[in-house]
């Protein structure tokens, strides 16, 4: 392993409370070497994992994959809204279609992109900056981010030859975790995006289209909070992948 890629590795080790020091010191270390975009956004994320939830800044962020690892799938869709003080600012959402090298195909199915519409997207070395922009100085919101953060990291390890942290609340954990308070002897279900907005009655939801898919995911978060926390929580307590 590169000396690189251990620091990348380290980075996942890191309590909490070590990060901004780290994130500071990797973003000095290395800020001369580094794209614009990158640099930025590793500024900026060191003060994002601090303070009051009702105060931070978010980016709901969902991906449409060809596949389900990144190994065999690429994204073909990007799909973001920024959130701040919990409330999502529609006037800055963003959505890109982005061209893989091969074909979606019976990945279709899923996220209603034909070869034809993904042809005439962007290369994703074109969204990365974009979306790097969109998340600086934000926590990433996703839901099933193990899912999503394995598709982007590989994307900037290519890119970029490195992984800044990547600070994220998962909607999908924090279901689980609430289930697991309720029904400690059951394991936890219903887990699915369009099942949980049902269970905290919110509208009905579909999915698979990159931007309502990111926009349901926030909705379903404020849901959470709503139900599980009396006071709005340390974003420390609500971190659960990177």
């Amino acid at each position: 392993m590169c000396r690189r890629a251990r620091l990348n590795a380290l980075a996942n080790l890191l309590p909490l409370a070590l990060w901004r020091p780290w994130i500071r010191w990797q973003s000095q270390r290395l800020s001369p070497q580094l794209p614009a975009p990158l640099r930025d956004y590793y500024q900026g994320v060191a003060d994002a994992v601090t303070g009051n939830i009702a105060e931070a800044k978010l980016l709901a962020l969902d991906l449409e994959l060809t596949a389900l690892t990144p190994d065999k799938g690429e994204i073909v869709s990007v799909g973001c809204v920024p959130i701040d003080n919990l409330g999502i600012q529609l006037a800055g959402a963003q959505q890109w279609i982005v061209q893989p090298k091969g074909g979606v195909g019976e990945s279709a199915v899923h996220h209603q992109l034909t070869d034809t519409a993904v042809n005439a997207g962007e290369a994703l070395a074109g969204v990365l900056p974009k979306l790097l922009q969109q998340a600086e100085g934000r926590i990433l919101l996703i839901h099933h981010a193990e899912l999503d953060l394995a598709f982007i990291r590989q994307a900037l390890q290519t890119e970029y030859g490195l992984v800044p942290p990547l600070p994220a609340i998962d909607t999908m954990h924090l279901a689980a975790a609430i289930q697991r308070y309720h029904h400690p002897e059951q394991p936890p279900n219903r887990l699915r995006l369009s099942e949980l907005r049902q269970d905290y009655q919110l509208p009905a939801h579909h999915g698979h289209q990159a931007l309502t898919d990111a926009i349901a995911c926030a909705e379903l978060f404020f849901a959470q909070l709503s139900h599980r926390y009396q006071q709005a929580p340390d974003v420390s307590a609500l971190l659960s992948a990177r």
